[in-house]
C-alpha cells in the first residue's frame, strides 16, 4: 500500500489527456457555433442595403443643405419639419422659431 510504480502516473496522465482530446474534439463542436458568422451573410445584399442606406442618408443632407439655403443659415435655434410629397421630388419645409429669450 505504499509506493506506486511511475508508469501508473504516466499511464493515469495519457489516459485522461485522451479523453480531454476526446472531448474537445468531439463534444464540444455540438454545442458551440463552428461556422463564422461572415459566411452566413448574402454579401450581395448586404452590399445592396448598404448601399441603399447611404443614398438615402445623402438625400437626408441634400434636403437639410436645401432647406439651410432656403431658410438661412441659423437654423440651430429652430425646429425644422421636412416633408416629401408627390413621390419625394417636392418637399415642405416648416420652421419655428423658439423664442428663448423669454
Amino acid at each position: 500500500l505504499g509506493q506506486v510504480a511511475p508508469y501508473y502516473y504516466l499511464m493515469a496522465t495519457l489516459i485522461c489527456y485522451a479523453i480531454f482530446m476526446y472531448v474537445l474534439a468531439k463534444v464540444l463542436p455540438q454545442f458551440t457555433l463552428c461556422t463564422s458568422l461572415g459566411h452566413l451573410v448574402n454579401k450581395e445584399r448586404l452590399n445592396e442595403t448598404l448601399a441603399l442606406h447611404r443614398f438615402h442618408e445623402a438625400q437626408r443632407r441634400q434636403k437639410r443643405k436645401l432647406v439651410q439655403l432656403t431658410f438661412g443659415e441659423n437654423l440651430d435655434d429652430s425646429i425644422v419639419c421636412m416633408q416629401a410629397t408627390d413621390g419625394d421630388n417636392d418637399m415642405t419645409a416648416v420652421v419655428v422659431e423658439m423664442d428663448t429669450i423669454s
